[in-house]
């Protein structure tokens, strides 16, 4: 009987070009050096175990993987005393209070008041006491533990569900700036005018009227019911005739004009949850400007794939950004960016997938015309 280690997969040649990093799982035995030595080191990439195969080999290592996990999470966490923030968890406000913030992580979280105390919100406290940056306690002057913490500050109370914590943790740790929508609380915020660009002036006026003189004088009749689209005669361009091959109208987001953007027209979960800002030095919390993006979060096992009036409810909640100048010889980047954007933030316990959800003119976008840029009529 043949050894059952021989019908190991570890135990075939692939070449380097087979291998992708990005399919195997991290060996956890690698943390075993936070337990064992006062001075670890960052973690390498080792050998990585895949679908099991029923060696004892592999039992072993995944034993050790997991004893390993457990006793870097069983290790203490000290805070530095010259950096040490204390926070207050005010349970009938959802908040903590911080009376001396130090750091510069402060700069980018809380809302401070009139006396100079700084208020942190549900997601924000998590984030920082989870880094190691504040210790929470009661009001009672009773410390905090994590597990006391996200009951906390998860729930019907603050509003606060783990995925958002999720998505905004795992933003902050990318670098960006996140903050509440503004209707985070009520969900019924103040209708916000959003205004489509007009083409008007004197110049756009005389172009327009020469352009119909002229097209009704020497361009060719409409077309007959039962005729042909285009018919024989002189033609002084081809954007004459490509217009009477357009039979589809198609939709354009520049006709939407003015029009009040509230959050009550997203159905939940798809409504803005968070405003996000790439990070800059001059960023400032009094003033933070026009979001870079913004983001809805989505719970993947109890949210199905939105419908066509969920995603357009989405996109007109938000306010009008048309595509930057600078795109308009670039009609995959302008289609990109489209005129209203939203990101989808899905979650599958844990797992964070980013969609972006933009509404597009596909229509204006004149491909037979290398180079053109689109303009109003």
């Amino acid at each position: 009987m043949a050894d059952v280690d021989e019908e190991n997969p570890r135990t075939f040649q692939t070449s380097a070009d087979e291998v992708d990093l990005s399919d195997e799982t991290v060996d956890w035995r690698v943390l075993g050096v936070f337990s064992k030595s006062e001075h670890p080191t960052v973690p390498r990439r080792g050998e990585k175990d895949f679908e099991p195969d029923g060696t004892k080999h592999q039992d072993r290592v995944l034993a050790d993987s997991r004893q390993a996990m457990h006793d870097a999470l069983s290790l203490e966490r000290i805070q530095p005393p010259k950096s040490h923030v204390r926070a207050i968890w005010h349970e009938y406000l959802q908040r903590a209070l911080v009376a001396k913030p130090r750091g510069p992580h402060f700069q980018t979280v809380g809302k401070q008041d009139s006396n100079g105390n700084l208020w942190l919100l549900p997601e924000e406290t998590l984030w920082l006491l989870e880094r190691g940056t504040v210790s929470c306690w009661w009001e009672s002057s009773l410390p905090m533990s994590l597990q006391g913490c996200y009951a906390a500050c998860l729930g019907d109370a603050s509003g606060l569900t783990l995925e958002h914590f999720q998505v905004f943790a795992n933003l902050k740790r990318t670098g960006y700036t996140v903050m509440r929508v503004p209707s985070w609380d009520s969900r019924d915020a103040d209708c916000v005018t959003s205004t489509a660009p007009q083409q008007r002036g004197l110049s756009t006026w005389v172009v327009g009227l020469f352009r119909s003189i002229f097209g009704f004088a020497f361009g060719p009749g409409p077309s007959p019911p039962g005729g042909p689209l285009v018919e024989p005669g002189l033609w002084r361009s081809y954007d004459g005739i490509y217009k009477r091959l357009t039979l589809i109208p198609y939709h354009d987001p520049i006709l939407a004009g003015s029009e009040c953007v509230s959050s009550k027209k997203a159905d939940p979960p798809f409504r803005i949850a968070y405003n996000v800002w790439k990070p800059r030095p001059s960023f400032k919390k009094s003033s933070p400007g026009e979001p870079d993006f913004r983001v809805a979060v989505i719970n993947a096992r109890e949210t199905s794939v939105p419908t066509l009036r969920q995603v357009s409810a989405l996109l007109e909640s938000v306010p009008y950004d048309p595509p930057p100048p600078e795109t308009q010889r670039h009609s995959y980047v302008r289609l990109k960016h489209g005129h209203r954007n939203a990101i989808l933030a899905v979650v599958d316990q844990g797992v964070i997938s980013y969609l972006r959800l933009s509404d597009a003119g596909f229509g204006l976008e004149k491909i037979i015309k290398p180079g053109y840029t689109y303009e109003r009529e």
